[in-house]
């Protein structure tokens, strides 16, 4: 509470544009621009090249290949030697408005609320107590699987390399073969022809080829 009154009184003493970090920044950056070489290519876009890197500038979208001016919203080194060429630059043009005084006074625009005494606090009447929850243990055995937090990576499900299911390695695979299945299924949907049966005994002349023979058989041996 205090510090928030301070520096909302602090804020009313300032009558620039931009807060006194921001302006200190701007000051100490363009003392250390003078090793930088620019080499200008439109109205707002130039390469400035230092001792160790190269970079591309451009003032209309407020950035710059090294990211510095996108993430702090203020002009890095080489967006402030380029600026530094114009004739009386507008620094205040060239950095995020939350930099700027009102935004910091709109910040600290409210008030937090004052507190009284313990002794002087009203009594509220007709309080219902509620109390903890009335809930029992359900019977049977407690769930293993707790329910996941929103953000929690899901885990990765595996798929066991011997019978193409998901959820299991093959070292603890129970499942049949996938390979008998399918042949299983193949036998059921497409079951063999049945054995048609012997239209007739065949004779010795189906046998020998038409050739008759007689028959060995003597009586008496």
């Amino acid at each position: 509470m205090e510090q928030r009154a301070a520096r909302k009184l602090l804020s009313i003493t300032w009558q620039r544009d931009l807060v006194p970090n921001a302006e200190d920044y701007i000051r100490e950056v363009t003392t250390r621009k003078e090793h930088m070489l620019v080499r200008q290519s439109t109205h707002s876009k130039a390469e400035v090249e230092s001792i160790h890197s190269r970079h591309i500038v451009d003032l209309e979208s407020k950035e710059c290949t090294c990211r510095i001016w996108q993430l702090t919203g203020l002009p890095c080194i080489h967006a402030v030697a380029y600026i530094g060429m114009k004739e009386h630059p507008l620094w205040h043009t060239y950095v995020h408005d939350w930099y700027f005084v009102y935004r910091y006074r709109m910040a600290y625009e409210g008030a937090i609320g004052t507190l009284p005494d313990k002794d002087q606090w009203l009594v509220v009447q007709n309080v219902v107590d509620i109390g903890v929850p009335s809930t029992s243990r359900p019977r049977g055995r407690p769930k293993k699987k707790r329910l996941p937090n929103f953000l929690e990576k899901e885990k990765k499900v595996h798929k066991c390399s011997r019978c193409s299911l998901w959820g299991h390695h093959r070292s603890t695979c129970k499942n049949p073969l996938q390979k008998i299945n399918d042949v299983a299924i193949t036998q059921r949907m497409n079951p063999l022809p049945k054995r048609s049966k012997l239209e007739s005994r065949r004779t010795s002349l189906d046998i020998n080829d038409g050739v008759e023979y007689e028959d060995p058989y003597v009586d008496g041996f």
